[in-house]
């Protein structure tokens, strides 16, 4: 029943892209602004509430039923498909979760390659989880080259947005030197 139910709202998604636009306003392209505010609604929400939502086009019960099957290893294409739907609306957090679901599959390159495309857009779009993520990658080189100037510029987006551990992290770049220059001052900032 419930297979049925996300291959319905995935076609409807598909279809009707207009009708769930006008859940969506254009500054709210983020709808939980950290993790722990999407785990909470993930938890605090009865599977119930969200299938409502979800066959009412809402853009936020749309990507909880999406996680809620990904988390129980549900038909995971439909809920695929689902947030596919919703990264083509501007939903950064479906475009980080894409991100997520590419870096833990074994598939091929170009997966992979469409995954990073998706953590750039959500960490352009100051999705502040995708921003840390992507300083990450910098400072190691894990998928893309090593760049400490632009951890550092990830990292300072991200503390923009009052995120503490990328505060953290930017102050020890500046004690360091780490892609700025030393600045003893700034990283007491």
């Amino acid at each position: 029943m419930m297979t049925i139910l996300l291959m319905r709202l995935a076609k409807w998604l598909l279809i009707t892209p207009s009708i769930l636009t006008l859940h969506i306003t254009a500054t709210a392209s983020i709808l939980y602004k950290t993790e722990d505010e999407a785990i909470h609604a993930y938890y605090t929400c009865t599977l119930s509430e969200v299938e409502t939502g979800a066959n009412n086009g809402d853009a936020r019960s749309l990507y909880l039923l999406a996680q809620h099957k990904i988390a129980n290893n549900a038909d995971k294409s439909v809920s695929i498909h689902t947030l596919l739907g919703l990264a083509h609306h501007g939903i950064s957090d479906a475009k980080y979760s894409l991100y997520l679901i590419s870096k833990q599959s074994v598939t091929n390159n170009s997966s992979k390659q469409d995954g990073l495309r998706y953590l750039f857009e959500a960490a352009e779009d100051s999705y502040t989880p995708a921003q840390k993520e992507l300083a990450t990658l910098y400072s190691y080189g894990n998928g893309i080259e090593h760049n400490d100037n632009k951890y550092h510029y990830w990292q300072e987006r991200a503390a923009q947005q009052g995120n503490s551990e990328a505060m953290i992290s930017l102050a020890r770049s500046y004690f360091a030197g780490k892609g700025t220059t030393r600045d003893n001052t700034k990283g007491f900032q």
